[in-house]
């Protein structure tokens, strides 16, 4: 029994293919990129940049809070009551903001760095 030696392409199909030398040697290959075996498990197995899981949750905060934002704005220019006070709605403003900076920020991307909710959004958001 030889051992086959696997040589990987990406085709112009936008697929990867793994051929051995005698299929390479047969002229499998043609009009492929020859790519190497860690490209490959590069593309297989990639490895998610925690900045980008951080983004993610950092943009569904952004998404969660902006109902509760919106509401309130419509409250304000229709001239009743609103469900946020004044200093609910400042503290929520700054939460908002520290998200929008926090990548920028020194403690990014760990999560136990993460902007602190006010403690008003956990009960506007149950609601």
């Amino acid at each position: 029994m030889t051992n086959l030696v696997m040589s990987y392409f990406l085709a112009e199909d936008g697929l990867y293919y793994g051929f051995d030398d005698e299929q390479v040697a047969s002229g499998l290959s043609d009009g492929m990129t020859r790519i190497s075996l860690k490209e490959v498990n590069g593309i297989l197995n990639p490895v998610v940049s925690p900045a980008i899981g951080e983004r993610a949750w950092r943009d569904g905060e952004l998404k969660l809070t902006d109902e509760i934002v919106s509401r309130h704005r419509d409250e304000v220019e229709g001239g009743g009551v609103t469900t946020l006070t004044p200093d609910e709605y400042k503290d929520l403003q700054a939460y908002r903001t520290s998200l929008r900076d926090w990548p920028g920020s020194a403690g990014f991307p760990k999560s136990e760095k993460r902007p602190i909710a006010p403690a008003l959004l956990a009960a506007k958001i149950s609601k």
